[in-house]
């Protein structure tokens, strides 16, 4: 409510009634900013915070996993070795594939976390992240069902190319929900102490 419409409230009510009604409003006000905080931080607490930090560690075992998979080529890919040393060489080279390939399964474990965080906890996700989670979740389903459990086996090639990619990382899904996270943080901050936003910006 404007001071202007409160104004004219004064006028046209005076006396104790004004003061009945802005008590009113103050309380209100202060139900609704306490809601506002409590379902803040349950979001956080209980969906985008996990969910930030899962998406974050998911980045960097990306990032180590693609240094492994560089060290690789550079030291194994394309290059000639005498056939004495052949054994001797193709050990080292196919543990590192497994060690990259060991970090590629982390990701998909954690992404199976983000499955439990999301189903359980559906009611705090924001209306315009549903189509986003929505679709990460088709993405993981499909990346069980068609290579974990190999049902994409005996499927032809055309039909695959009709199914589409299935991605299991996204580098833009990271920022956004890094993004929400800082924006949840920051306007619960606001609502806990009405000065912070203030002294943080400057004059």
């Amino acid at each position: 409510m404007t001071d202007r419409v409160i104004e004219l409230v004064i006028t046209f009510l005076g006396g104790g009634l004004v003061v009945a009604v802005l008590d009113w409003i103050r309380t209100a006000r202060s139900e609704m900013r306490q809601r506002e905080i409590l379902y803040l931080q349950d979001q956080l607490r209980l969906l985008y915070g996990p969910l930030h930090m899962l998406l974050a560690q998911n980045e960097k075992l990306m990032q180590f996993g693609k240094r492994i998979h560089d060290a690789y080529r550079a030291e194994f890919f394309g290059k000639k070795f005498a056939e004495s040393s052949q054994q001797t060489v193709d050990d080292p080279a196919h543990r590192t594939i497994e060690l990259a390939n060991a970090y590629g399964d982390q990701v998909r474990e954690n992404n199976a976390r983000i499955m439990e965080l999301i189903e359980k906890n559906w009611s705090l996700v924001d209306i315009e992240d549903f189509d986003t989670l929505s679709q990460f979740q088709l993405h993981h389903i499909r990346m069980r069902l068609e290579f974990e459990q190999k049902m994409i086996q005996g499927i032809t090639f055309l039909v695959r190319e009709h199914l589409g990619e299935i991605t299991f990382f996204d580098s833009d899904f990271v920022k956004r929900f890094a993004d929400k996270r800082k924006a949840k943080q920051e306007r619960l901050a606001s609502l806990l102490n009405p000065g912070w936003w203030r002294r943080r910006r400057g004059p």
